[in-house]
């Protein structure tokens, strides 16, 4: 909608820029009291033009399009909700997230959102214990990062995951037994929980079960996802929900416990056994909790979206099917070797990106300034203190200028897929994704043994939409057919 403005001029690439932020000193009280006066009430109109596009549309991919602007490397974001600078440049979101969240002593950013959103449910949750921002590992002051990280990659790190082959396997082939009935319609969306729940249980946290347990508490992460996002909007839950709210809390409970005091111990170590001297009760609870939380649902949904998409591409699965047939290896190598799999596993996650923003607060006010190689320094801009710096993976994974036809389905782009995804799925930095060599296995090894063995067809046959929430959901269950080879 600007591009008149700037007829021939491209935007600024910063690829090969240093970028730097630095402390600046704090606008003064005249410039703060000009902002209120004159400058604020110009943002109104556009406040209520993107509330409105909020609620009619029900998410934020197509109000956040709206109002990017070319030309600019941060675009401003107003609602009558919340306040944003927007950027899906990757350059710059490389040069944000590379910096720890909550640094005491040199840090420039915090992360209020993390906190503000899960504090309460936790709160809720054990509602005896004092629980604070660094209790838990989303929110926390970078000193306890690594506290809460370590454990997590020993067992589930990229230099560990081969060993997790045959056990991802066989619950693969445990869930799709168990869940499918010949000539019926399954649900993709619930199908996808359970498994991603089942690994998280039975292979970093040695939950005995049994399986049913899986699927209570799959359903009770499920609705705890939409109720947590609802509680920290302050919106009012009716008597029905809040009896699920509270009953899902009890679930979860129940399966921390259980986790804490089962003797049955995964056979590569148990995600329990590397805290329990590290930690102190209330931060053990927490981690087990992230660990089903943050671990199951992003996965489950990233498979979800992934097998909708499979199944409108038979072509996609003769090609998986033709290279699984063609090895005499076991399945879950295969998978993990499969030049297929993993453009289609890229090429879902840019089009459904779980993680689709991720929220920085400047600590005092700074400047973001980008140089160029001859010292010139070609991009600046200033950010007040707590200003919401938003890095926007989902809106980077379609940017046309970096991926043709941005919003069609093509695995074929990714034929030498770079070992970081450039929009970020997983974060970046110091806070990158501990789970995500797991997420990448355990989808692998399910999209081969599901092709292995049937012929997907996908419901509804249109796009689904999605609605983010903590993290990114589809609007609509996916249904899936599944016939026999």
């Amino acid at each position: 909608m600007f591009k008149w403005l700037w007829p021939s001029t491209p935007p600024i690439s910063l690829e090969d820029c240093q970028i730097e932020f630095v402390r600046v000193p704090p606008r003064s009280c005249l410039k703060k009291w000009f902002y209120r006066i004159f400058v604020f009430p110009l943002t109104i109109p556009g406040r209520i033009v993107t509330t409105f596009r909020l609620i009619k549309q029900g998410e934020l991919r197509e109000p956040a399009a709206k109002a990017m602007c070319p030309m600019r490397k941060f675009s401003p974001l107003f609602s009558a909700f919340f306040s944003f600078k927007i950027t899906t440049d990757a350059s710059l979101m490389k040069a944000i997230l590379r910096y720890a969240r909550k640094d005491p002593k040199d840090g420039l950013f915090n992360d209020k959102e993390n906190g503000r959103a899960i504090l309460p449910m936790l709160r809720d949750m054990y509602p005896g214990d004092l629980i604070t921002e660094d209790d838990f590992v989303l929110s926390c002051n970078k000193e306890w990062t690594r506290l809460y990280r370590q454990p997590i990659l020993k067992l589930i790190g990229p230099e560990n995951m081969k060993r997790h082959g045959a056990a991802l396997q066989e619950l693969a082939e445990t869930v799709l037994k168990a869940s499918w009935g010949k000539g019926d319609k399954i649900s993709a969306t619930h199908l996808t929980m359970i498994y991603s729940t089942s690994v998280i249980s039975k292979l970093l946290l040695g939950h005995p079960g049994p399986f049913k347990t899986y699927k209570t508490i799959s359903s009770a992460l499920d609705l705890l996802s939409v109720f947590t996002i609802k509680k920290a909007w302050r919106r009012p839950f009716s008597q029905k929900e809040l009896k699920e709210y509270e009953e899902s809390l009890e679930i979860m409970r129940q399966a921390i416990d259980t986790a804490m005091t089962t003797r049955e111990k995964p056979i590569f170590g148990s995600l329990v056994e590397g805290i329990k001297e590290k930690m102190t009760p209330i931060q053990m609870k927490l981690t087990l909790f992230t660990t089903y939380f943050a671990g199951s649902e992003t996965a489950a949904s990233v498979l979800c979206y992934l097998l909708w998409q499979l199944g409108q591409h038979p072509e996609v699965q003769e090609e998986i099917f033709q290279e699984v047939s063609a090895s005499s290896k076991p399945l879950h190598e295969i998978a993990a070797d499969s030049k297929t799999i993993d453009r289609l596993f890229a090429e879902s996650i840019r089009l459904f990106c779980p993680g689709y923003v991720i929220n920085r607060q400047p600590a005092s006010d700074i400047l973001c300034r980008a140089t160029n190689a001859e010292g010139k320094v070609v991009f600046q801009e200033r950010f007040g203190k707590n200003e919401t710096l938003m890095c926007a993976p989902a809106f980077a994974a379609r940017d046309p200028t970096q991926y043709p036809n941005p919003n069609q389905f093509n695995p074929h782009r990714f034929e030498n897929p770079p070992k970081t995804l450039p929009w970020f799925p997983f974060s970046d930095g110091q806070h990158t994704c501990p789970g995500q060599w797991l997420a990448k296995a355990e989808i692998a090894i399910f999209v081969a043994v599901i092709v292995q063995q049937y012929t997907i067809t996908s419901f509804p046959s249109e796009e689904v939409g999605q609605k983010g929430y903590l993290t990114l959901k589809l609007a609509e269950d996916i249904q899936i057919a599944l016939a026999a080879r």
